[in-house]
């Protein structure tokens, strides 16, 4: 079962690249600036 939900979720992802990007960008950003500013 998890296998098969794990090959979804992979296949989902690579379907939804171009959604993921802007996401992942605005991630790491937060986490960069978050970062910066507890320094």
């Amino acid at each position: 079962m998890f296998r098969l939900t794990n090959k979804l979720a992979v296949s989902n992802l690579i379907k939804n690249r171009k959604l993921y990007y802007p996401f992942a960008l605005a991630v790491l950003l937060a986490v960069t600036v978050t970062y910066l500013f507890t320094l």
